[in-house]
């Protein structure tokens, strides 16, 4: 994609609060919300997250930062 579409992507990604609360993705942020049940219990926000896909959004986020140049947002891991 062009660099225009890649700077409002990052910039919707950075806007999302909660995203990052400790330097990581949070792949469940705000909640489980691809579910057909209400995200509450082991479904909540912060109580379960995929490890497997986790890894492969941060990673993907590393890639991300770098694409536009946010080499500070990469590095904060």
């Amino acid at each position: 994609m062009d660099e225009a579409q890649s700077q409002r992507i990052y910039r919707r990604m950075a806007a999302i609060p909660g995203l990052r609360p400790h330097d990581l993705i949070i792949a469940n942020c705000p909640s489980l919300d691809d579910m057909y049940e209400a995200p509450e219990g082991l479904w909540g926000f912060g109580t379960w997250v995929n490890g497997g896909h986790w890894t492969t959004c941060e990673a993907r986020m590393i890639m991300a930062y770098h694409r536009v140049g946010q080499y500070e947002d990469a590095r904060r891991q």
